[in-house]
């Protein structure tokens, strides 16, 4: 009977001795704060725009070392990339700087640890929403669920779309044919533009018989011809890059003053419609 008594005095004890030890973890938190962007821009260099901090939940709980902290993008176009970590109060940054990852270690005191993305260069050529993540690695504390941290971040293109027209004449005779004008619409970026709806609103006394459509090395035209009275292939443009869309068209012989009012609709999806309306007097 004794020997019972014995053996759950030490069970008891030992049970108040571990979870004395749990309750005396300490609890860390990683947490991206609120200077981080909540979109961003294909084509541009973000400076300080990703911050996160790591510290105790607790001030007055032990101090703790050697804790791993890892930070990732989930978009692929990305270089550039430089961080720095700041350390208050007794904590400690094993790195104070670094490039490419961030995957280091830290010491937690008083105060905590501040990471800040210096630069981060984003492609031009990025068309999905990125994630930020961010996590620590501290076993035993009983709070793995803010070891973790994640912000979505939107893509916010940025496209500056030029119109530009010419048929290289002020006149035209009525019933000529084979009559040809150039259009070129450029992307002065920063962000490459997908998905440009293209049309060509026909004037009164034009007839289109044909149009070529050919663009920069990296960019696109969804059609390189057409004959179908209707100018409207789709477009992608990189940044920097045009294309190049040549109309073939006749005017009615019956025609004596023809007032040309073009407009070049483009849509970049899911962007809203940007309208270029052009003018011309064509006089005989």
């Amino acid at each position: 009977m004794k020997k019972n008594i014995s053996n759950k005095f030490l069970l008891c004890l030992l049970s108040v001795l571990f979870s004395n030890a749990v309750l005396a973890a300490t609890d860390l938190a990683v947490s991206i704060t609120a200077a981080t962007t909540s979109t961003f821009t294909p084509g541009t260099v973000h400076s300080n725009d990703f911050v996160f901090t790591v510290a105790k939940t607790n001030s007055t709980e032990d101090d703790v070392t050697n804790i791993p902290v890892i930070a990732s993008f989930t978009s692929p176009g990305l270089s550039d990339i430089m961080w720095t970590c700041s350390a208050t109060g007794s904590s400690h940054c094993d790195n104070p700087s670094g490039s490419i990852s961030l995957n280091t270690t830290v010491d937690i005191g008083t105060g905590g640890v501040t990471f800040t993305f210096t630069t981060v260069t984003v492609a031009s050529n990025i068309f999905t929403d990125m994630n930020f993540d961010v996590a620590i690695t501290s076993s035993g504390d009983g709070m793995d669920s803010n070891n973790t941290d994640t912000k979505s971040i939107t893509r916010a293109s940025i496209t500056d779309i030029n119109v530009n027209v010419s048929d290289m004449s002020s006149s035209y005779t009525p019933g000529a044919t084979g009559n040809d004008y150039t259009i070129s619409v450029s992307n002065v970026g920063p962000s490459d533009a997908q998905n440009i709806v293209f049309s060509d609103a026909v004037p009164t006394g034009m007839t289109i018989t044909s149009w070529t459509c050919s663009a920069d090395t990296n960019s696109s035209c969804s059609s390189a011809s057409g004959n179908n009275g209707n100018v409207n292939p789709m477009l992608d443009l990189v940044s920097g890059e045009s294309a190049e869309i040549v109309v073939t068209a006749d005017y009615l012989s019956s025609s004596t003053t023809l007032w040309c009012i073009r407009y070049q609709q483009l849509t970049q999806i899911p962007m809203p419609m940007i309208q270029h309306p052009l003018q011309q007097m064509i006089q005989m």
